[in-house]
């Protein structure tokens, strides 16, 4: 792998790599602001694995900044941080990233942070670049390698499992500032790594496969599940067919 961007245009193929990029890394969060038309990356350098990219690239590692991508322009744009505007989000991988449309903001949990697990929840707003840590009075455990959306309906941050055997959903009311744990009989198993995205127009989150690093040799899954944010409620799906076990993202066309 290496940190080229390649989009692929519906109007014929086209690809489009682009020239000036991030630093290399992985387990990185982004997200889409439809207010700029820009993909948010949150940056935060990536490993010893990425180094000789990052040096072909001429970048220091690790790197913590935000950048944004325009794919009409094919242009990536550094976004340093200003100290004298405040604090920022952590160095930390494996976070996740997800933007509030009414708020004209992302938001962004929890992560490996120097070698530790961290449960900040931080909002960032793109327009003047600008980082807030949101310090709700209590908040879900640390995690990596989980999954989550944002429900625009309800304006909740929805999370669900993660590395360790986690199998817990977690929503954060926008409006109260605050984290409260759903409890659900019905629920997917214990996973990590499981790729989710939002059901806009049914107002859902869809959760696709994962694993459980716990078993030897790692258990692997391909069932489909939804969280229904207006019953907080789990469903799992049964298609007729399903794609099979891979490391993949998803989005909602």
């Amino acid at each position: 792998a290496n940190p080229e961007t390649w989009i692929k245009a519906q109007d014929g193929g086209r690809d489009l790599p682009d020239e000036k990029l991030p630093p290399g890394a992985c387990q990185r969060g982004t997200c889409y602001s439809p207010d700029l038309r820009d993909v948010l990356l949150y940056s935060t350098g990536g490993g010893t694995a990425w180094h000789p990219w990052n040096k072909r690239l001429d970048r220091k590692h690790p790197e913590v900044n935000g950048w944004s991508y325009n794919a009409r322009e094919n242009k990536w744009t550094l976004h340093e941080w200003d100290k004298a505007k405040g604090p920022r989000a952590p160095m930390s991988i494996c976070h996740q990233f997800h933007y509030d449309r009414e708020g004209k903001r992302a938001l962004c949990f929890s992560g490996l942070c120097h070698g530790n697990l961290t449960d900040q929840l931080w909002s960032y707003d793109p327009a003047v670049n600008l980082w807030t840590q949101l310090k709700p009075p209590a908040s879900p455990p640390g995690r990596i390698q989980f999954s989550a959306c944002f429900d625009e309906k309800r304006r909740r941050f929805i999370v669900f499992g993660g590395g360790s055997g986690r199998d817990d959903t977690w929503v954060y009311e926008v409006a109260k500032n605050a984290w409260r744990e759903v409890q659900t009989d019905v629920r997917p198993s214990p996973r990590c790594r499981s790729a989710a995205a939002y059901d806009a127009l049914n107002g859902v989150m869809v959760l696709f496969g994962g694993m459980d690093r716990r078993e030897k040799p790692e258990k692997k899954f391909a069932d489909t599940w939804v969280f229904d944010p207006e019953t907080e409620k789990w469903r799992e799906m049964k298609p007729a067919a399903s794609p099979g076990h891979n490391d993949s993202g998803n989005c909602y066309q």
